[in-house]
């Protein structure tokens, strides 16, 4: 039940954000479990009635190697399968992250 919900609350923000011309910006995140896998935190940020609201987008496993190889093939891949590489392209206006490596750049 709850995966299912889930997905729905995903649909509906993938198309809420497909029909607006909103300005978006990415907070990426990371975690990692007890058996060192790493995953990606993706939320969008946008302006809903002109307040930021902040959405879950997406927690994808990044494999037993975190490196910055590996952050923007999951956020590309991820975008492309949900169509929304074109609405980034003309709505996208910030990037936050912690200030873990991977996420600037670095190799790990």
């Amino acid at each position: 039940m709850m995966e299912l919900i889930s997905e729905g609350m995903h649909s509906t923000l993938l198309e809420s954000l497909k029909t607006n011309s909103n300005p978006v910006s990415i907070i990426l995140d990371g975690s990692t479990s007890t058996d060192v896998v790493h995953f990606l935190v993706v939320l969008f940020q946008t302006l809903e009635n002109n307040r930021p609201i902040v959405y879950f987008y997406l927690l994808n496993q990044l494999g037993v190697q975190e490196t910055a190889r590996a952050l923007p093939t999951t956020l590309l891949d991820a975008f492309n399968k949900n169509g929304l590489m074109e609405y980034l392209e003309k709505n996208l206006a910030g990037f936050g992250s912690d200030g873990a490596k991977m996420n600037l750049g670095k190799d790990n």
